[in-house]
């Protein structure tokens, strides 16, 4: 299950701390989870998002988990 992914070990640089989720952004979240299957670790930087703010977000939109 995706949801229980070894931690990240690298420091990833979290730019964008606090910052609310804009649409745009969660539906590129979606489409990377989702569709492409990128690792966690990739989405994180893509995004410049913590593992936890990446994996509270897929939990709260309700992405398909079971993938």
């Amino acid at each position: 299950m995706r949801m229980n992914q070894i931690p990240i070990q690298n420091k990833i640089k979290c730019r964008r701390h606090g910052n609310k989720w804009s649409i745009p952004e969660v539906l590129q979240l979606q489409r990377e989870y989702e569709l492409l299957d990128l690792p966690i670790e990739t989405i994180c930087e893509l995004h410049s998002r913590s593992e936890n703010s990446i994996l509270s977000r897929i939990e709260l939109e309700g992405f398909d988990t079971t993938l």
